[in-house]
């Protein structure tokens, strides 16, 4: 760490002569700028108050900045100075110390990580080289060895943590081995202990506000320290009872303080100067000492002195030469050991128990369990966890196979390395050492010729979701954790074991949701809540489980807590309350209620407060529940999934848009001042996070504590009236008898069942409900259970076990039935006419028969992926019956009872995961009980008639038994027996209900006076169920079928095995008299014993040779008489056959399927033909060839519906309305091999106007042509647009069919008028005439221009020039009077047209609209006419039966007549359904034709 500092050499400012190597080390920085100056190292050469003539100090200067050093110690003699580092919250260690702080000599060390960022004091025993320091936060004692040889093994070790709030200040007496502590919390005091945490004490509490800091004058055996909040320096002796107030100052900000001689050094840091008082006088013996010119503020300081660290006369420590750490006592020393370890029995060296992890943040995602260092609480990230379990499985064979714990070795909980099988393992704890004791049983599946071999398939490297992770409590004595499965089953694991280690066991298994679970270290009990109200109890060291919560059931509890002092459990109840509970079950009490949701419940037990989350805020109250609850912190971070608490701190778990595992902290001391502690990288999503330290679970030694109180089965102590209690409680269907628990088993009228949660086998009295035990003698994790109807006695199965096992109903006399192999039997059905045991597995899951002799069979383990539900089995028949579920599917399958002939009897209509199976043999009726839909369903033996008789919802059916009376069915949600009436209504009784079960899964009933008696097979019944059979006889429909044991053949007389001679069954003999062999087989009912006659039969494929030899003589010792000569020839399918023939590659066996032709005018209508072993061809009755046909549809048209469009005919076909034929086909498609000789794709184009057709003018490039549809045009030159658009008709021609009309220039001009015999055509030439009195000017004639005016029309007519002679007086006379005529005219005329234009404005007529269509639907304005008549003005066009669908909408911009202007008037389109149909303007043909009278 060398790299950390930069070295400024100190400079005396005089020439004076210092004292070599003594004086006083200090701590500084700038704290008052704009930011943090990097801290520095001050060594000031002489004592103030001691020695004159101060030289100026040298400095070290760290590199880094914001570095806070704010306590120092040394060890003088051995050259070590300790730093704690306030920012970046650690002890730094340096070597070789010299007065210059030269740092070429020195070298740095990280020596601790301390866990909080408070203000811990240094303290160093110079005697044993012991570091101790103050935790401040975690309000804890410290000690760490300070040689520097020993920084690199982080040792530490705790030597106190009771009764400290807020722990500021340290100080040591070696020579008296005292520590003496300064706490500054809510109770201030000044402690003392001794150096290893023993005999503490406290000497001084009255009149302390804020003390900080302590340090201790070993010469006057005085303690001094200052109070921050008084401004004071006080002292005490060493039993606190001379106390004096030494200093009391108007204003200071104190921070450090150190003693020697007579002198006591104080640190001010508001004046930023080092303060020299006399020790005796309390007078300043020395001038201030500042740096602030050059901004430096004195911190923390240090003597550094030979005389301040005296010796002893002998070495203690360096005579026991300890491993790890030695511990100063008054005169003397004892070793001691960091964390996690353990003082050997020589006194001196050490053995890990826990090592560096011994306290540690526990923290799992959804398949790993990780631990890391605890001092992460404030150096996240400089530790590097280490995972110690996994949920990954490293092998799966069948999904029948239930999950299992397994492990994979791995650092991270994202890689999976190690794949193992995993064995079935058992443990046990030593309580004095904590090692874990592990006994393994690998169970291998014997060899077994017969059977194929296992398939197993390689996982993905994830948790199935089954197995995930979802919550975990800690035993942290015994170091044990207790993980919850998202399939709710609780797993118990020691923390110790490395995570390839594949020991775990199974502490229950859960039908209902985990929601909570808490463990109690007092009295060594598990408890864990589910979400329907049950509290579990489970004591850990008796291996018993017992639901609390009979009595009375808490609303959804959840995160559960155990109130270790106050003998209680806390939950959540509901989402808004908190509540606790007595360890019985009594005494529910509401702590307190919220208006919001709370989440993350937590327990501060020193301060006797829950903390609770709710609405991302933190709230508090007290366990007493006697006030409301008070909001500590107003806004934590959004998402916020876990909230902890560890000492003065607060932890919660958030996560943010790129980050899942965000760690945050603050003080509850100053909860807005949070700090982000880091995240967990590469994990996914951490589901629970617990701190692993044994004092949170501290306790005095309880009632419980040793050999379980002396209780048989639970122990709890209680508080009554303020002192504790043992109370003894027994397991369900146990009596309490003192300490004892007994129960005596049913004889009769009973039910006898498996508490799947528990691992308990209990009974029901039939009678009167009442619940009794089954005294196992053994623990054992059940599986599934079965009671002989005639022995009376129990069989049972262990999870992940492949032993079947038996015993008496009093749990004594256990016998081992069979070794099924490397396969886990699960349910049971006995065959009571020949002892056969018939059962199904899991994991290499197979339908097996265990005989009475112990013989196993392995039938059927072809189900791949099907899993194998229950079984029930019909000896009278021969069959057996099970369920299947598979993917979301089931189905009940019968098989006989040997494993044959399986077939499906009920399908996935009536059934989906059949859990529950039973067989009323009196009236002939098969019961299923159906899990995923809740019901139970009766059929008949053939699963026909099937009708429902149960139907509920959350229950989970699991198991169906009948007695011919009732019938009785247990559920996973449900903690009791149904039993259920046989004929309707179907009556229902529960049995057992508040009795605190768990999952019932396995059960069986016994009545001596059953009515539902086993039919038997006669075939098998006598001679003890052997029937004829030597060894094993199994019933089948029609008979029996005899069977040997594993390894042993039955002979092919179907009833000895192997000590019969007998000829052989099956035989070869050649086959045409050719090498080739074939095997001829002896029918089946012969014995084959000498001299016995047996007819045989030819293979698959083969007929025999002679018809008339169709049996064989087995001779004495010499085989079949006949075995040498040709019996069977091969069979064969003709080559033709009719309609079609075989090609010469077909070998046209039986079995083979081949090629084939068909005659010409067919096709085949399959690939291939099979060859039938009767040697004919399949199919042919269907027909295998059929006649050719060419398609019957063509694209826009309709082929001759009289042609048969076979082969070779040629046909006509027509094309559809509006479509006509392509120019370049024939109408006639002629039928080949690959269909018609054209494209039927493009036979029939659609009808079309031709662009060029239009008359003068033009159609819009882009426009569809096709018939209907509208299309904008334009006109040639000199012609002119009649319509606004035209249309495609039938008949292919454009319409209007004027749509460009010759343009005309008009007949007027200015004073005159063009000559009626000019055609006033563009371009043409026209004499004109002038009106009377005007004159034609020298122009001759004008010209009609392309826009429809003359070339000239002004200045043609002129007046004539008036004559310049004088008018008479007549003249004159004659000129007025005309005058005043015109005037008069004029205004007569001006009156009239007045007068007219009113009449023509008032008339009610309004313009004509003129109609495409006759309902008037599409019409265009004409502003050029009016309606002078009643009727409506339509204009019958053509078109009226237009086929609008093959039109498009019209969308046209108005034009004028012309083509080059603008019209006034634009045309008005009505909004019709029709927007096909457009008229022609008829305003604009009566202007032409106006024009063209003119």
């Amino acid at each position: 760490m060398k790299f950390l500092f930069a070295v400024i050499v100190g400079v005396s400012i005089t020439s004076l002569v210092v004292k070599i190597d003594a004086g006083i080390i200090a701590g500084t920085y700038d704290d008052w700028g704009w930011g943090y100056d990097p801290a520095q190292i001050r060594y000031f050469h002489e004592h103030p108050g001691i020695d004159d003539n101060m030289t100026y100090p040298s400095r070290l200067v760290f590199s880094k900045e914001d570095e806070q050093v704010i306590s120092i110690d040394n060890d003088y003699r051995k050259k070590l100075m300790y730093l704690y580092d306030k920012s970046a919250s650690h002890i730094w260690i340096a070597n070789n110390f010299s007065q210059s702080l030269n740092t070429d000599d020195m070298n740095f060390k990280i020596m601790h990580y301390v866990m909080s960022s408070g203000t811990p004091q240094l303290a160093y025993d110079w005697l044993s080289g012991t570091l101790y320091w103050c935790d401040t936060h975690v309000r804890t004692i410290f000690a760490a060895p300070g040689d520097w040889d020993k920084v690199d093994k982080d040792y530490y070790r705790i030597i106190s943590h009771a009764h400290f709030d807020n722990p500021d200040g340290i100080g040591i007496d070696p020579l008296e081995g005292y520590l003496f502590i300064i706490d500054g919390g809510p109770s201030p005091k000044l402690a003392r202990m001794n150096t290893d945490g023993t005999d503490g004490h406290t000497i001084v509490t009255e009149d302390m506000t804020r003390p900080s800091t302590v340090e201790v004058d070993i010469a006057d055996q005085t303690v001094y320290w200052l109070d921050v909040w008084m401004d004071t320096l006080e002292s005490v002796d060493y039993d606190g009872k001379t106390r004096r107030l030494l200093l009391k100052f108007d204003f200071a900000i104190l921070y450090d303080i150190a003693v020697f001689q007579d002198m006591v050094y104080i640190t001010e840091t508001f004046y930023e100067i080092l303060l020299t008082y006399n020790k005796h006088t309390m007078e300043k013996a020395a001038e201030d000492i500042s740096l602030s010119d050059i901004d430096e503020t004195i911190y923390s300081v240090s003597i550094y002195d030979e005389e301040a660290q005296p010796l002893l006369d002998q070495d203690y420590c360096g005579v026991l030469n300890c491993e790890h750490m030695c511990l100063s006592q008054v005169h003397g020393a004892v070793c001691a050991c960091a964390e996690g370890y353990k003082l050997s029995s020589d006194g001196k060296t050490c053995e890990e128990r826990y090592g560096s992890l011994n306290k540690a943040f526990v923290y799992a995602n959804e398949s790993h369990v990780c631990l890391v260092d605890i001092r992460s609480v404030k150096n996240f990230g400089k530790f590097k966890p280490k995972c110690v379990f996994t949920m990954i499985e490293k092998v799966r064979t069948t999904t029948a196979a239930p999950t299992t714990t397994q492990t994979t070795t791995t650092t991270t909980p994202t890689t999976t390395t190690t794949t193992t099988t995993i064995p079935v393992t058992t443990s046990t704890t030593n309580d004095t050492d904590n090692e874990t004791n592990t006994t393994t049983s690998v169970f291998t599946r014997p060899t077994r010729p017969t059977l194929p071999p296992t398939t197993t398939v390689k996982p993905p490297p994830t948790v199935a979701p089954m197995d995930a992770i979802k919550m975990f409590e800690l035993d942290m004595r015994d170091r044990y954790i207790f993980v919850v499965t998202q399939d709710n089953r609780i797993l118990k694991r020691s923390l110790q074991l490395e995570i390839d280690s594949e020991t775990v066991l199974q502490v229950s298994q859960q039908a209902v949701d985990i929601t909570g679970i808490s463990f109690d270290p007092m009295d060594r009990n598990l408890y864990w809540s589910l979400s329907n109200g049950q509290i579990f109890e489970y004591n850990v060291d008796e291996d018993g489980t017992k639901d609390i919560t009979i009595a009375e059931r808490p609303e959804s509890p959840k995160d559960l807590h155990v109130l270790i002092d106050q003998r209680k459990l806390s939950f959540i109840s509901g989402d808004y309350d908190i509540k606790t509970i007595e360890f019985d079950g009594t005494g529910i009490q509401n702590i307190a209620t919220h208006s919001d949701l709370i989440y993350s419940l937590v327990l501060d037990r020193e301060k006797r407060l829950f903390y609770f989350l709710s609405d991302d805020q933190m709230f508090s109250v007290p366990l007493s529940g006697e006030e409301e609850p008070t909001t500590e912190h107003y806004y934590l971070n959004d998402d916020t999934t876990l909230f902890r608490l560890y000492h003065n701190y607060a932890i919660w778990l958030y996560k943010s848009n790129d980050k899942p595992n965000i760690l945050e902290s603050a003080l509850l001391t100053n909860l807005y001042y949070d700090t982000s502690i880091g995240s967990f990288d590469n994990v996914s999503t951490i589901v629970d996070l617990k701190i692993l330290d044994y004092q949170l679970q501290e306790t005095k030694p309880g009632l419980c504590t040793v050999d379980n109180g002396g209780c048989a089965h639970f122990c709890f102590s209680k508080l009554v009236h303020g002192n504790l209690e043992k109370v003894c409680e027994c397991k369900k269907g146990f009596i309490v008898d003192g300490s004892n628990c007994t129960s005596t088993p049913l004889e009769d009228n009973f039910l006898i069942f498996l508490d799947w949660t528990t691992d308990e086998i209990l009974q029901f009295d039939l009678n009167n409900f009442s619940l009794y035990a089954i005294p196992v003698r053994e623990s054992y994790l059940y599986m599934g259970i079965f009671l002989d109807q005639e022995t009376k006695r129990l069989i049972w199965s262990v999870y992940y076990e492949s032993e079947v096992f038996s015993s008496r109903l009093d749990g004594y006399d256990t016998k081992l039935v069979a070794d099924i192999g490397y396969s886990y039997p699960h349910k049971f059905a006995k065959d009571y006419s020949t002892g056969n045991l018939y059962y199904f597995s899991y994991y290499n899951q197979h339908l097996g028969m265990i005989t009475p002799k112990g013989h196993n069979l392995w039938f059927d383990d072809d189900f791949y992926w099907d899993t194998i539900r229950c079984i029930d089995i019909h000896p009278g028949l021969g069959k057996m019956y099970y369920g299947i579920y598979s993917y979301g599917e089931g189905y009940i399958g019968r098989a006989d009872l040997d494993g044959t002939n399986h077939e499906v009897l009920i399908d996935d209509d009536w059934v989906v995961d059949p859990r529950g199976m039973a067989i009323d043999y009196i009236n002939k009726h098969l019961y299923i009980g159906d899990y995923k839909m809740d019901t139970i369903f009766r059929c008949d033996l053939e699963g026909q008639n099937c009708i429902t008789i149960v139907n509920t919802t959350d229950s989970k059916m699991l198991e169906l038994e009948t007695d011919g009376e009732y019938l009785y069915y247990s559920s996973t949600l449900k903690g009791y027996i149904v039993r259920v009436g046989l004929t309707p209504p179907y009556e229902t009784q529960i049995i057992g209900e508040n009795n605190g079960l768990g999952r019932i899964n396995t059960f069986s009933v016994y009545r001596s006076n059953n009515l539902n008696k086993q039919p038997v097979q006669n075939a098998c019944s006598p001679n003890g169920g052997l029937g004829d059979c030597s060894t094993i006889c199994v019933p089948k429909p029609n008979g029996r079928v005899c069977m040997c044991q594993d390894k042993v053949h039955l002979r092919p007389d179907g009833i000895t095995c192997s000590d019969v001679h007998q000829c052989d069954e099956i035989f070869d003999s050649l086959s045409n008299g050719t090498n080739t062999t074939i095997e001829i087989v002896l029918e089946h009912s012969c014995l084959r014993r000498a001299g016995h006659v047996c007819e045989f039969k030819c293979p698959i494929n083969y007929v025999p040779l002679n018809s008339s030899v169709t049996s064989l003589t087995c001779i004495n010792n010499e085989g079949w008489d006949l075995q040498n000569e040709t019996l069977c020839v091969e069979l064969k399918c003709p080559t033709t056959f009719s309609g079609g023939y075989v090609g010469d590659d077909c070998s046209r066996l039986p079995g083979r399927a081949c090629n084939f032709t068909c005659d010409f005018g067919s096709v085949r209508k399959q690939k291939q033909i099979l060859c039938q072993y009767d040697g004919t061809w399949h199919g042919l009755d269907d027909g295998v060839c059929e006649t050719y046909r060419c398609s019957a549809d063509i694209k826009n048209g309709i082929i001759d519906p009289n042609c048969t469009r076979t082969l070779g005919e040629t046909c006509n076909y027509r094309c559809d309305k509006y479509y006509e034929f392509a120019p370049t086909v024939r109408q006639t498609l002629t039928c080949g091999n690959d269909g018609w000789d054209m494209d039927t794709k493009t036979l029939c184009i659609v009808t079309a106007c031709s662009s060029s057709t239009l008359q003068n003018g033009m159609v819009e490039t882009g426009c569809n042509r096709t018939i209907g549809h509208p299309c904008k045009y334009s006109c040639n030159r000199a012609f002119m647009n009649t319509s606004v658009g035209i249309y495609c008709n039938l008949e292919k021609q454009w319409h209007p069919a004027n749509a460009c009309e010759h343009m005309y220039c008009p007949m007027q001009i200015d004073n005159g008028m063009v000559a009626k015999n000019c055609s006033r055509r563009v371009d043409s030439i026209c004499q004109y005439y002038c009106d009377k009195f005007y004159v034609k000017s020298n122009i001759v004639s004008v010209q009609c221009l392309a826009n429809g005016q003359w070339n000239q029309t002004k200045n043609l007519c002129l007046e004539p020039e008036p004559k310049k002679e004088a008018l008479t007086e007549g003249q004159k006379n004659g000129l007025i009077a005309g005058v005043v005529i015109l005037v008069i005219i004029v205004l007569i005329l001006a009156i009239a047209t007045f007068s007219l234009f009113k009449s023509r404005k008032s008339s009610s007529r309004k313009y004509v609209t003129a109609s495409y269509k006759h309902d008037s639907q599409f019409a265009i304005e004409n502003p050029g006419y009016v309606n002078t008549t009643n009727l409506e003005v339509k204009d019958d066009h053509t078109y009226d039966g237009l086929d609008t669908s093959q039109t498009d909408p019209a969308k046209f911009s108005g034009q004028s007549a012309s083509g080059n202007e603008t019209l006034s008037e634009v045309p008005h389109v009505d909004v019709t359904n029709d927007l096909a149909a457009l008229t022609h303007d008829s305003w604009l043909k009566e202007r032409q034709t106006e024009q063209q009278k003119l």
